[in-house]
């Protein structure tokens, strides 16, 4: 199915100089709000691509390129602790509930056979220091996209049913979607997180996201599709599984 994607370019007022070359580059766009996992999902991959199966990766070494924390409760006595893993980095803050995690966008580079594979990890939507705070998180998101002269897939990531959007993601998905070329719309992929609690499927978010699509289309006639084929759904509890 990846070769259905098409590499788009990026909308011109916004383009910076960086050297992107869509015969070996792929670039992917990871695009939610705060705490929805864009980061976990990151360190999660790294260990699919080094580790071939679970004992291998028992085995090995723990593979951490973002500094993450987490809270894991005892089932007997209900007490609360609190993992922390990965070298401090002043891009990543770990202990600051409600406060987007990742400071400033960064690109994460693999190499796979004779192309680079680019997972562009961005600040989170729904920043608690509030709106304004959120449009500069938003902005930064934008120039730092425009340095790359294409895109090949936008990751929009939601967590699953959610009866309600949060006001933050609605805006800024919309506004994403605006400011990119029209030909974003068809390489759109829609990623649900944590869905093991939900037997892998969208639940009430599906609902909520048609009708956040729904009024983008009406108000620019770019119909985005949210489609099974465009739909995934992943659960990244094996990464703190590694860590426990």
């Amino acid at each position: 199915m990846a070769e259905s994607f098409k590499p788009f370019q990026t909308v011109p007022q916004y383009r910076l100089p960086f050297n992107s070359n869509p015969e070996k580059d792929i670039n992917i766009l990871l695009f939610g709000e705060t705490g929805v996992g864009k980061s976990t999902f990151i360190n999660t991959f790294v260990h699919y691509l080094s580790y071939n199966t679970l004992d291998e990766a028992l085995r090995g070494k723990m593979q951490i390129l973002i500094p993450s924390s987490f809270s894991v409760s005892d089932s007997d006595t209900h007490r609360s602790t609190t993992i922390t893993v990965g070298s401090p980095d002043d891009n990543e803050l770990c202990e600051d509930n409600g406060k987007s995690q990742t400071q400033g966008c960064k690109s994460y580079v693999f190499s796979i056979g004779n192309r680079y594979l680019h997972l562009i990890d961005t600040l989170g939507i729904g920043d608690c220091r509030g709106v304004e705070q959120d449009n500069k998180n938003f902005d930064h998101i934008l120039a730092f996209v425009s340095r790359y002269e294409h895109l090949n897939t936008i990751c929009i990531m939601l967590k699953p049913n959610e009866h309600r959007l949060n006001i933050f993601i609605k805006y800024d998905i919309k506004e994403l979607l605006k400011h990119l070329h029209i030909n974003a719309k068809d390489n759109v992929m829609f990623i649900f997180t944590n869905a093991r609690t939900n037997f892998y499927m969208p639940g009430g978010t599906s609902k909520q996201l048609k009708i956040l699509l729904n009024e983008l289309e009406a108000t620019t006639r770019n119909h985005v599709p949210f489609i099974k084929e465009n739909t995934f759904l992943f659960d990244n509890e094996s990464f703190r599984f590694f860590d426990y």
